[in-house]
């Protein structure tokens, strides 16, 4: 049904008169059924109805008893009326059955008991629509055994008659002359006979071509396949040509292939340019009738242009409106067409388009098409003023006849379009009130349904609910109750409302609720004599008294919690008085006492109480923080009408109090923070820290005092979330700000940003914790299903990671002791703490990040400034120095650990140590002669030096290759030469004979487990299993392709998709796998953003991961950076 737009069919409704008042009964021949001639697509239609019982159960059975004899398929749609007089042209047709006095405006007959009424196209070959329509002028039961019997005089059966009915929907006509549910007149007969069965059964059993292929066939000679598309079509079947200009017949043709809908036969004779007809006759007898087709002669070269898919959208409109016509000009012919004009017209026929008919679009000079070529053409047309009702819009081909057509009759095409006309109409329906009564200030619903019973649609309009004393009129001077905004409403179309309203402060007495539409005269009806009704309303006295409040089901979740934790206190206001209590406030306050509260106790919130009526209740569910106190018993207070508005006399008992448990707030009083990413098992990766840049652009170290000497500060951290991350709340808390940003600096940051309003940090969220402590999230990139004042939980997801305000993708994440969003340059200041920028080092409460022992192993451990080779050494730990003090580790390459180390004027230096690669062991000492596994890496294996100096490939003596493993005897050396971490000395097996001795680096050395298992990262999974033996921090490989799981998952790639390693996801020129190994950025290409692609760098034996190494590489990192002498500005600049 939804290609009603492309029909170009015959439009037709017809109306059968179906039963009449009398029986009739006569001798049965066989075959006596008559068929109407359309049918229905695919065997099978429903019927939407609501209709109360026995009518609809009734309707179903008489649908099951066709569904049982006959192929053919009805269902019911229950409780989804359609009115049967609605054309299919200007909606989605659907089937329909009721009740009435007339068939759409027409009189029945005056022995019609019911009426079917038809809507085909194709010709009125094919169904599109079905009404069914019970005449109200006649009494109806359902009931079994003979028509009008005993107890039924009179009265008629519902069910056969629905039986008829539907017989006459799938396409059978009134039978005459044998006994049927089809007769004309209503029987004793109650089911489908075999001849009404034998008749569905020559519908929807016999074969139906719709067309073939190619059509027309070209060549006298026809050698090529020829396609008969269809339906029915069964094995054994007989296809016949027929040359219908000399009067041959072609029986039993050669069939290639055969389904149920498509024959394909291979004609292979010789033949005159003729008009051709095709027929296939399944083995039962049962023939598709004849279809024609053309043959042109292959000597006469000429085109022929035909009209295809021609659609029309929207298939209505007013004159004036503008719809689209879509089509496809097809060559049939043997020869390119010559270019041609096509026109477009409106015509009320669907027999024949004219001259005269109104022209809506000419479209000249249209290219020629070669044959079997086609031309797609979309224009927009113009609806020109003409009598609203069923047109059509008609396509002209070639209407100067230019293209060199050999046939022109086929030229046209059409579809039906419908012009609307008239005006709009609103009435009110269904209008109730409830309660029908109530005292002044108490409060009520008012329902109604706004109809269009016009013939446009209405423009948007207003609405007015007012209380009058009078029931024949209602003036602007009486209390307005509601405003209702109405929106347009199509034709036949309606809106419910559902509105609140407040009964006001009038007299007793009998009063009237009146709803008037489109009260500014802009819906666009020339009638509003029918916008207005009115239903009754009782105003009654108000009760002698006064209100009274209480507190009920008081409850607070949970009843403990830390300074800055969140809860909810739950309760219900009640008023026990006798009359309605005014609007007024409510307090919830915190106190150490039990007996009473005061206005000095802090206070949790405030909450905005309406009006409540006699027995009335309002339940509250209040979110609240903890406050700054200290551990100890207190007590949640609700206190009513804390402003004394609600009209009470007696505000003695107004209050409620529940026991409340204030526990010490965890590490040290400090609120802690979870991670603000869903990273699965692994850490976030921090690329940039909390810290002072000493050079504009090079991070260096972390925010002590030097930051009064350097040039800006990074004010938070950055985690590396290239695609879109879940972004967790770090705590409980409250959203107190959401900025958004779309690259465009609007209003809405006025409230986001003090200072200069910049845009480096995108779209942001705001939370607060309580114990003024905020966590602000930045560059997000999806904040819709979030909303300042929601309260959320520790874990709870906020938002997804972006790149919001022209970055590159990534999280900036900080915690300060305010909710502004500074972003400054004005000097000073020196100092970000003078900014409320919090260390979010110092709040992170995650297990994986514990303090851990620090000792050196080599002569003299750098501390840098950031974790990577690339920042500046500050500090060093000398030989067997052991250090415990608090540390973080960051899982960015190597394994680095944040530390706290004593500096000047006693303060802390924050710094960075390199992990276990890097040259230092988590205090574990190994002694001399230490049984060790020694295993090849790479291409190339493992070098053995003939000492400890690796400055000449000539002390190579040995290599251990991947796959090899020795487990020999080993004694440290404290030499540093070229190591970067512990030199061993090992006896490996001569080459010749004897035993050599030589030098390993100890990056490859592991201890062999007592047990004799192979563990050589020491984390805790056998190498037998281990993905990635030599890597502690990652073990699973799910499809082998030599890159972890959660590495893949962080990145956003398939771990069960091994082929993802070969990929070049970031166009870089590196592949996924070699980004992982190499550490860099899969889904960046430019890793250390400076302007070189990660390849390129690699190519060039350039370092992808140093932003100068591109343009200068040095062989030696940097020393620190010279300080100015004159004081610099500082910036905040989170990236």
């Amino acid at each position: 049904m939804a290609r009603l737009v492309s029909f170009s069919g015959r439009w037709l409704m017809l109306l059968f008169a179906c039963l009449g008042l009398c029986s009739f009964l006569c001798p049965q021949t066989s075959q006596a059924y008559e068929l109407e001639g359309q049918a229905w697509l695919d065997a099978t239609t429903e019927f939407h109805i609501d209709l109360p019982d026995p009518w609809e159960s009734a309707f179903e059975d008489a649908e099951a008893s066709w569904n049982q004899r006959t192929p053919f398929l009805f269902t019911l749609i229950k409780n989804s009326p359609k009115d049967p007089c609605e054309s299919p042209l200007q909606q989605t047709p659907r089937n329909g059955a009721m009740f009435s006095s007339t068939v759409c405006g027409v009189a029945y007959g005056p022995t019609a008991l019911a009426v079917t009424t038809n809507w085909t196209t194709d010709g009125g070959k094919t169904s599109l629509q079905s009404g069914i329509w019970y005449n109200t002028g006649f009494q109806w039961e359902v009931y079994s055994g003979p028509s009008e019997g005993s107890g039924h005089q009179g009265v008629y059966d519902f069910r056969r008659a629905t039986m008829h009915e539907l017989g006459h929907v799938l396409g059978l006509g009134h039978e005459e002359t044998v006994p049927s549910i089809m007769h004309a007149v209503i029987s004793d007969i109650e089911d489908p006979t075999a001849d009404d069965i034998a008749g569905a059964e020559e519908i929807y059993l016999r074969p139906r071509i719709s067309s073939i292929n190619p059509n027309p066939v070209i060549g006298a000679n026809i050698a090529q396949p020829l396609t008969i598309n269809g339906s029915n079509f069964e094995s054994g079947a007989n296809v016949i040509l027929r040359d219908l200009s000399f009067g041959q017949v072609f029986p039993n043709r050669t069939i290639a292939s055969l389904t149920s809908s498509s024959i394909v036969i291979n004609p292979n004779f010789t033949t005159q340019a003729a008009d051709w007809s095709v027929e296939v006759v399944n083995v039962d007898g049962r023939s598709s009738g004849q279809f024609s087709f053309d043959v042109l002669d292959p000597s006469i070269i000429g085109s022929d242009l035909v009209v295809e898919s021609l659609q029309v959208d929207p298939v209505q409109g007013a004159s004036g409106g503008i719809t689209t016509v879509a089509f496809t000009i097809r060559n049939q012919g043997n020869a390119t067409s010559n270019s041609q004009t096509t026109k477009i017209r409106l015509a009320i026929s669907d027999e024949n388009v004219t001259t005269a008919d109104p022209l809506l679009r000419s479209l000249p000079n249209l290219s020629g098409i070669p044959p079997s070529g086609g031309l797609q053409v979309t224009v927009q047309v113009l609806i020109p003023e003409q009598t609203a009702g069923p047109h059509h819009v008609w396509i002209i081909l070639d209407v100067d006849s230019s293209a060199g057509q050999l046939n022109e009759t086929n030229d046209q095409a059409h579809t039906p379009f419908t012009v609307l006309g008239g005006e709009p109409d609103l009435v009110v329906e269904s209008l109730e009130v409830v309660p029908t009564s109530g005292v002044p200030g108490s409060n009520g619903v008012v329902n109604f349904t706004i109809r269009n019973l016009g013939s446009s649609a209405a423009l948007a309009s207003t609405t007015n609910v007012r209380l009058s004393a009078s029931n024949a009129n209602v003036t602007i001077n009486d209390p307005l109750l509601a405003t209702v905004n109405t929106p347009g409403i199509p034709i036949d179309g309606g809106l419910s409302v559902s509105q609140p309203v407040t009964i006001p402060a009038v007299n007793t007495g009998s009063y009237y609720i009146w709803v008037t539409l489109d009260v500014d005269s802009t819906a666009g009806q020339s009638n509003e004599g029918n916008d207005q009704a009115a239903t009754p309303f009782e105003v009654t006295e108000v009760p002698i008294g006064e209100p009274d409040l209480v507190v009920e089901n008081l409850e607070v979740v949970p009843t403990s919690g830390a300074p800055g934790s969140n809860g909810v206190v739950n309760f219900t206001i009640r008023n026990l008085g006798s009359s309605v209590a005014l609007a007024s406030t409510a307090n919830v306050r915190l106190s150490a006492s039990n007996a009473n509260v005061t206005i000095n106790d802090p206070l949790l919130a405030t909450v905005n109480t309406p009006g409540i009526p006699i027995d009335g209740g309002l339940s509250v569910s209040q979110p609240v923080t903890i406050p700054a106190v200290n551990a100890g018993s207190y007590y949640i207070w609700v206190t009513l009408d804390a402003d004394s508005t609600a009209g009470q006399s007696n505000e003695a008992n107004d209050q409620g109090v529940r026991p409340f448990e204030v526990t010490e707030a965890p590490n040290n009083g400090k609120i802690t923070f979870a991670w603000p990413l869903a990273v699965g098992t692994t850490l976030p990766v921090v690329v940039q820290d909390y810290s002072c840049r000493g050079t504009p652009g090079v991070f260096s170290g972390s925010l002590d005092d030097s930051c009064y000497d350097a040039t800006s500060y990074h004010s938070g951290l950055d985690f590396r979330a290239q695609a879109p991350v879940r972004v967790n709340a770090v705590a409980d808390g409250i959203i107190r700000k959401i900025c958004k940003y779309d690259g465009l600096l609007d209003t809405q940051f006025s409230k986001c940003y003090t200072g200069e309003s910049i845009d480096v940090l995108g779209t942001v969220i705001v939370v607060e914790h309580g114990s003024n402590l905020y966590s602000l999230y930045a560059h997000l990139s999806n904040v819709d299903d979030i909303s300042e004042g929601q309260a959320v939980k520790k874990g709870e997801q906020i938002a997804l990671s972006g790149n919001s305000g022209s970055v590159p993708y990534h999280l900036h994440f900080e915690i300060k002791d305010n909710d502004n969003l500074l972003i400054t340059n004005v000097y000073p200041p020196y100092h970000p703490s003078g900014y409320g920028y919090k260390d979010p080092w110092e709040y992170n409460e995650n297990t994986r990040i514990s303090p851990v022992p620090i000792q050196s192993v080599r002569p003299s451990m750098l501390v840098r400034r950031g974790p990577g080779s690339e920042y500046t050494a500050f500090s060093g730990i000398g030989r067997d120095e052991k250090l415990i003090a608090n540390a973080k580790h960051v899982g960015e390459g190597d394994i680095w650990y944040r530390v706290y180390l004593p500096c000047g004027n006693s303060n802390s230096c924050a710094g960075w140590l390199a992990g276990v690669s890097g040259g230092f062991a988590d205090a574990v000492e190994i002694p001399d002669e230490t049984q060790l596994e020694i295993a090849g890496v790479g291409v190339d294996g493992l070098p053995v030096w003939a000492s400890v100096d690796t400055s000449s490939d000539t002390n190579i003596i040995d290599r251990v290759f991947e796959q090899q493993r020795f487990v020999v005897m080993a004694g440290k050396s404290s030499a540093d030469v070229n190591c970067s971490g512990i030199w061993y000395r090992i006896e490996l097996p001569a080459q010749i004979s004897g035993t050599s001795t030589g030098w390993i680096c100890g990056h490859y050395v592991s201890v062999i487990p007592p047990n004799g298992a192979s563990d050589a990262d020491e984390d805790g999974v056998d190498d037998s299993i281990d993905a990635f033996p030599n890597d502690p921090t990652e073990t699973i490989d799910t499809d082998g392709d030599e890159m972890p799981d959660e590495w893949e998952l962080d990145n956003g790639f398939d771990p069960e998709d091994p082929s993802d390693a070969g990929l070049d996801y970031d166009g870089d020129g590196l592949a996924n796998l070699q980004e992982y190994e190499l550490g860099t950025v899969a889904t960046n290409p430019d890793s250390d953003d400076d302007g070189v692609p990660d390849g390129n760098e690699i190519s060039s034996g350039t370092n992808p991961h140093d932003n100068e190494s591109a343009v200068a590489p040095e062989l030696d990192p940097p020393g620190d950076a010279d300080v100015s002498a004159e004081r610099p500005i500082i910036q905040s600049l989170p990236t």
